[in-house]
């Protein structure tokens, strides 16, 4: 609608422009109009001719800092939106311009105290640059790791906007992240407190302040009740979860800490011990730096040949031109380098001769101004001296390294993903058994002798002879179940507790704890088979919604087994993800049949089910069940409307097909350039990432985590 002079001030004073700038009502409407128009660069021009005869305005202060944002002028916005709060301070939108502008140059959790000054200033008037305000702090936060702190604004904006606002289906994707372990997810707000206790006034005062996102209020309003409260774990809890949405990391590990050492069951205790690893940033006190390690190369020609002739050195599948930066040609190649010869075709493989993959190399020939180099990603200290022996054989003369730290990486985990490189004709079955055997020696053998920071130098096993170090290593343990989860490993870790002497996770009665009150780490231990339906939907829901996956599998699997649940959606979606999570095609093969007849039983599609069949045998690079899944489509489906292009696009997005229709790759070859290695497992999908409202972030600098037999 087009603003008059009963509209709101466009410059954030709550009045109406009739109380507040009624001189400028004719220049507004006509700012308006090109704002409408997308005239951004003359719009500018007219705002800062109007300031000079109309200086500091809030409403043309206003207009001019997101005229500056619009057209790309993001430092003299800052300078803007400063001038803006000097000049009117208190006002909404000058805050929510400055907490924006914050964020973008400084980061998300620099932005947090005055976002929450623009939140409080705004009241009940939640405008649309408090709005923007939230969503951009938002996505810094998720860029750096600050997942608590995101998914609470991003509560309190779906809050206030309602369902259908986009920000409840980012509240959705944060739910379900799966780069994001199920302690730190876990749903359940905040505790309301005890009524016969003689704080309740304060603590209810301060649960309403975290209500409206005024969180630094609400914090410290619990830190001073915990003075008299000290030993209350409701106190203790809400503080951290406070502080976590604050982004504190330091503050909430302290509140997690303090109240995992109350009279609390060990379940709770535990798992706070564990959250309180997830959020520091070097969990297990094991981290290891890695190193980026670049060697000029005199003779390049002579390097590529003998990498070539290499039993130690493969050319990876990576395009190099998925690898070009800006200002700089992309490498020629990429290569990966092993500690040991690959074994021949038909060798015996165990894990003293299989060997791992201890190097990722970019080679880069000559340029104009730098001479031709091999740069070693992410190289670990006691691998360095190996390296630079194959890179000396190979290349003849080469130039004194240049090393620098790339990053740091827990040793524990990187124990648990290493990469190997089988032999030409390896089968599942093969690698299924070494990953076990590899699995079984680290976990119970290595990482129990194993010093850890985190217990103060001690190994697990004698930490979890100290009754007052037993919470933390079994806290560890919830840390490495995470880390073994996102490598698609299965391990039962109760094997590593009964090693260590520990109490083992237990399997659940809910009929005790209601399942929708339980914590999501807990949710997999329940007795699915105890559950009425109603319930046993209800934990189901929870598990999808959540990303649980183990917990999902085990309420799927007892769903699919009940026909008083037969034709439900939730009983076919069932169908569908179990049939991905089987580790035995043949077992995949019947749950997908056996869902597709109850599909077409309750009146769906045979073709979506041939579809979704389909897309799990590209994933498993079963090349016969593509094949016949292929032909049966176009021999029972190409009539109906849209199969045949809906085909094409599936066969596009594998590789089969180019984007014109030719041929690209045949299913045989595919299923040679994709046969799974790394250990422990291989079916992760987007493996310590974390979902953002432009995409994927933390997955920057990762190494690929699968080399295939065949690609040499």
């Amino acid at each position: 609608m087009a603003i008059d002079a009963y509209s709101p001030c466009p410059g954030g004073s709550g009045k109406k422009i009739k109380f507040c700038c009624k001189d400028l009502l004719g220049d507004l409407q006509k700012i308006e109009r090109m704002l409408e128009a997308e005239q951004y660069m003359a719009c500018l021009a007219h705002v800062e001719r109007l300031e000079q005869s109309n200086p500091d305005r809030a409403c043309l202060m206003a207009t001019k800092t997101i005229l500056l944002r619009l057209t790309g002028r993001m430092d003299e916005a800052r300078l803007a939106a400063a001038a803006f709060l000097d000049k009117h301070p208190g006002n909404p939108l000058a805050l929510s311009d400055v907490a924006l502008l914050t964020a973008t140059k400084e980061g998300g959790k620099a932005s947090l105290p005055i976002l929450e000054e623009a939140i409080v200033a705004s009241e009940d008037a939640f405008s649309g640059r408090l709005y923007d305000a939230i969503t951009v702090v938002v996505q810094a936060l998720l860029s750096e790791g600050h997942f608590l702190a995101a998914r609470a604004l991003t509560l309190f904006q779906a809050s206030v906007m309602g369902h259908k606002d986009s920000s409840v289906e980012l509240l959705l994707r944060l739910n379900a992240a799966q780069g994001v372990s199920l302690v730190v997810k876990d749903g359940r707000g905040l505790q309301q407190c005890p009524n016969d206790v003689p704080w309740k006034a304060e603590f209810d005062e301060a649960f309403r302040l975290a209500g409206l996102a005024r969180f630094s209020e609400a914090e410290r309003k619990l830190a001073a009740l915990s003075e008299a409260a000290g030993q209350s774990p409701t106190v203790w809890r809400n503080l951290a979860k406070i502080r976590s949405w604050m982004a504190d990391n330091d503050g909430a590990i302290d509140a997690l800490r303090r109240y995992a050492a109350l009279d609390i069951n060990r379940d709770d205790a535990v798992e706070a011990e564990a959250l309180a690893l997830f959020l520091a940033e070097d969990p297990l006190g094991d981290q290891i730096e890695v190193f980026d390690v670049i060697y000029p190369i005199a003779d390049p020609d002579t390097l590529q040949a003998r990498f070539s002739a290499s039993h130690q050195v493969a050319e990876s599948p990576v395009d190099p031109r998925v690898l070009e930066q800006e200002g700089s040609p992309p490498p020629k190649s990429v290569h990966l380098f092993f500690d040991k010869p690959v074994p021949k075709p038909g060798d015996p493989l165990d894990l003293k001769t299989i060997p791992r993959v201890i190097c990722h190399a970019l080679f880069y020939g000559k340029e104009t101004d730098r001479a031709a180099r091999l740069e070693c990603v992410d190289l670990a200290e006691s691998d360095r001296p190996l390296i630079g022996d194959l890179v000396r054989a190979a290349g003849g003369e080469v130039g004194a390294e240049k090393v620098d730290v790339s990053g740091r990486t827990s040793r524990t985990r990187d124990m648990l993903n290493r990469e190997w490189r089988l032999s030409d004709g390896a089968t599942r079955e093969e690698f299924q058994k070494l990953a076990d055997a590899y699995l079984e020696d680290v976990l119970l053998r290595s990482w129990p002798e194993m010093p850890l920071g985190l217990l103060d130098g001690k190994t697990p096993r004698e930490a979890a002879r100290d009754g007052t170090a037993r919470r933390r290593v079994l806290a560890a343990i919830l840390v490495v179940d995470f880390w073994l989860e996102q490598s698609g490993a299965r391990f039962d870790t109760n094997r590593l507790r009964s090693e260590l002497g520990l109490p083992t996770l237990e399997t659940i009665d809910a009929s005790e704890t209601p399942i929708a009150a339980l914590p999501l780490v807990r949710l997999a231990r329940v007795d699915a088979a105890r559950l009425p339906d109603d319930e046993l939907l209800t934990g189901y829901r929870r598990a999808v919604a959540f990303g649980a996956q183990a917990a999902v599998e085990r309420f799927g699997r007892e769903m699919i087994a009940r026909e008083t649940l037969a034709g439900r959606e939730e009983r076919l979606q069932a169908y569908r993800l179990l049939s991905r999570m089987a580790d035995d095609p043949a077992e995949a093969r019947q749950i997908v049949q056996s869902g597709r007849q109850e599909g077409i039983q309750a009146g769906g599609s045979c073709a979506d089910w041939d579809f979704w069949e389909l897309s799990m045998w590209f994933e498993r690079m079963e090349v016969e069940e593509i094949n016949r899944l292929i032909d049966h489509i176009h021999r029972q489906h190409a009539s109906e409307q849209g199969v045949v292009q809906r085909l094409a696009q599936l066969l596009v997005q594998m590789g089969l097909l180019r984007p014109d229709g030719t041929p690209a790759l045949h299913p045989s070859a595919a299923a040679r350039s994709s046969s799974p290695i790394a250990v422990p497992g291989d079916e992760a999908e987007d493996s310590g990432r974390l979902w953002t409202p432009d995409g994927v972030a933390g997955s920057e600098g990762e190494k690929p985590k699968l080399w295939t037999p065949g690609m040499d």
